[in-house]
């Protein structure tokens, strides 16, 4: 029988949070009193009977129609059309599953997510819709296993990073979740001490934390005494584990005026900020700030890779802080085929460099004790 409830804006119905693409499913994703709800909608019919007709079912023809739009030459206009088509189906997805949602979830709100545990492993419930008599309806799924959403680094990697073993471990649930910053990067609290989270969240971010769990070891293995002057990065405070295996790296919290670079000179140029708190003066320290650390960077064997002002923090000192080495490439300021590179990192150093004022002047790196 076809539900006729309907989703509302207001908090006592399930919310709609945001969907994942698997291959040509879509997997969608409803909250309502602390639990999840990932409601598939698939091109796999080979558990439903034989006469059932995906062609001319309603997800069948929406995740047909997105095929379509994803096969053809990206454009602004195809980008906006399958947001709206996702954003649709969504809803209609959701008045699909309501009364099942409700009857599911719990009576009473769960109390509030608190710790990295509690946000990655929260009361989840599969459902599935398909179409009958003309209209999706919703189905509990039992035995459904998506790839899943926060995956541990894989044991073959960890092995390989052949972590120090004074490398202080907390498990997920201790690691009180404060303030997030963006994705799956928050601001906590780790036994009293405030600190960044970096988490693993979905197939391909394992492998940017993997990355970056590695640099972070080779700036600590490096040790102080090469590290005169300071080196201006972030360190590592330790690794976040669940029962899946390690989900999280927890590097330190730099106490900073403004959350990047970037954000700083667009209130300038805004007029939100002082000019004065980009002074000329400031823009060439910086600038030599940030060329002696990936000078020092490069004589350690590491590269930034995600150079750009958005991962330059001003800390509360004016001293301009280089972070994130998770490996990812934006758009605009590492050729493509230079990324990975010290030739990519230089390329994008040039244009940090030009929009503070100076010219490129990259020192060279002479390790300690060497003419």
């Amino acid at each position: 029988m076809a539900d006729h409830a309907t989703i509302t804006s207001s908090q006592t119905s399930p919310q709609y949070t945001g969907l994942r693409l698997l291959f040509e499913d879509l997997l969608i994703n409803y909250s309502y009193n602390g639990a999840e709800f990932w409601i598939l909608a698939s091109m796999d019919v080979s558990d439903l009977l034989t006469s059932y007709d995906l062609e001319n079912s309603v997800e069948g023809k929406v995740l047909w129609q997105l095929d379509d739009l994803g096969s053809q030459e990206p454009s602004e206009e195809n980008f906006n059309r399958v947001f709206q088509i996702r954003d649709e189906f969504a809803k209609v997805v959701g008045n699909a599953c309501i009364t099942l949602m409700l009857n599911l979830a719990p009576t009473t709100p769960l109390p509030e997510v608190r710790t990295l545990h509690d946000y990655m492993y929260p009361e989840t419930h599969y459902l599935r819709v398909i179409t009958e008599d003309g209209q999706l309806v919703g189905h509990k799924l039992h035995d459904y296993a998506p790839p899943p959403q926060y995956p541990p680094i894989p044991d073959e990697e960890l092995k390989a990073l052949d972590l120090d073993t004074d490398l202080p471990t907390f498990n997920a649930s201790q690691v009180v979740l404060r303030k997030r910053f963006q994705s799956c990067i928050w601001e906590v609290d780790v036994e009293g001490e405030l600190m960044v989270c970096k988490a693993s969240f979905q197939r391909h971010f394992w492998n940017s934390l993997s990355d970056e769990l590695l640099t972070y070891q080779k700036i600590r293995r490096a040790g102080d005494g090469l590290l005169v002057p300071k080196l201006k990065v972030n360190v590592i405070e330790g690794i976040v584990k669940s029962h899946e295996g390690v989900v999280g790296i927890l590097i330190s919290l730099i106490p900073k005026k403004h959350h990047s670079l970037r954000t700083l000179l667009q209130h300038i140029d805004h007029g939100t900020v002082s000019e004065a708190a980009a002074s000329p003066a400031l823009k060439k320290k910086w600038a030599g700030q940030i060329k002696h650390t990936l000078a020092r960077l490069h004589g350690l064997g590491i590269l930034w890779r995600d150079i750009k002002i958005d991962n330059v923090i001003i800390d509360d000192n004016d001293d301009a802080i280089v972070h994130d080495f998770g490996g990812g490439n934006t758009l605009g300021w590492v050729d493509e085929g230079k990324h990975g590179t010290v030739e990519g990192d230089l390329q994008g150093l040039e244009k940090i460099l030009k929009i503070l004022g100076n010219e490129m002047g990259y020192p060279v790196y002479v390790p300690q004790g060497q003419d």
